[in-house]
């Protein structure tokens, strides 16, 4: 409702006709010249065929590995052509919706746009097992050893055995992503994760947490994440507030009750609190005056501080 388009943020079209705006009409990153060099159907089969050598969840060139190309992908055929036998019409409508969804979309061989499709496959060896009912201990044989070769064999920068051996021995609560450093995103959030970590260990349920930064489409120093901002148990409550004064600014954070504030360094907030703070130090000999923010976290980038919401301090 908010952007007219159900499937932000990209423009949506069907046969050249325009059905949804978006605020990009073409993909972030090209294609691989390898794939611009493919019609259409050998696109799929080059990616489905894992002709890289790593499996990664948003890799352009990996595949849904053998299970798919073995089982689930004529599992598809078979269940199709067994319904339109059958006329199982619910499954052939249901099938054929997200069959459409997957080859009109554009990028199809991306595999992590269209993992939907894999529920078809599991939906349709469902039905491959019901058929076979005499072999179907065979055919689950062979999906269980497709899936431990996939497991074991699987060059994965994500998901690595000894990564996987270090997680059992933590503490469920403490299996996130600042502890997990992915290699796919940690250049690029490696300066997140100690406000994540503090913000795990401190922000509890109950309390509120304010940020203050976001993408404004020239300004991208918004928090690469939001999710971990709730901490590990999503139990706290995440506000954005944002004023162009410092008097509102203080009125927004007292009405939505907020506990701590997350802000960059050296942004207006951040120099809003230093005056404030050092206020507060140049009075406090008077000994009725007690300080509104507390710094409990810091590191180069980021700052968390402790909002004592009903303190007003008289200058």
């Amino acid at each position: 409702m908010l952007y007219g388009n159900p499937v932000y943020y990209m423009d949506v079209s069907l046969f050249n006709m325009h059905l949804f705006k978006g605020l990009k009409s073409d993909w972030v990153e090209p294609a691989p010249d390898i794939i611009n060099s493919l019609n259409y159907l050998t696109r799929l089969l080059y990616v489905w065929l894992e002709r890289v050598g790593y499996y990664l969840y948003d890799s352009r060139l990996s595949g849904f590995g053998p299970i798919w190309f073995i089982l689930f992908l004529p599992g598809i055929i078979f269940s199709f052509v067994h319904a339109f036998i059958k006329k199982r019409y619910r499954f052939l409508f249901t099938g054929g919706i997200l069959l459409l969804t997957f080859m009109i979309h554009p990028r199809n061989w991306t595999t992590r746009y269209v993992i939907f499709i894999v529920g078809l496959g599991a939906l349709s060896f469902g039905t491959v097992i019901d058929y076979f009912h005499p072999k179907q201990n065979v055919l689950r044989l062979v999906a269980l050893l497709l899936a431990a070769y996939t497991l074991l064999t699987a060059n994965s920068p994500c998901i690595m055995p000894e990564k996987v051996k270090e997680f059992l021995h933590l503490p469920a609560g403490e299996r996130t992503l600042s502890r997990h450093k992915p290699s796919n995103i940690d250049t690029k959030v490696r300066d997140e994760y100690g406000y994540w970590i503090w913000i795990e260990n401190n922000v509890a349920e109950g309390d509120t947490l304010a940020y203050t930064f976001v993408d404004s489409g020239v300004d991208t120093s918004r928090p690469f994440f939001l999710a971990p901002l709730w901490n590990a148990g999503f139990s706290n409550t995440v506000v954005y507030i944002k004023s162009d004064t410092y008097e509102e600014w203080l009125k927004k954070l007292g009405s939505e009750g907020a506990g701590y504030i997350l802000i960059r360094k050296d942004s207006v907030e951040d120099q809003w609190i230093e005056k404030e703070r050092r206020l507060f130090y140049s009075l406090r000999w008077m000994g009725n005056v007690k300080e509104k923010f507390e710094i409990v976290y810091s590191d180069d980038t980021y700052r968390i501080v402790k909002y004592k919401k009903g303190l007003k301090n008289e200058g």
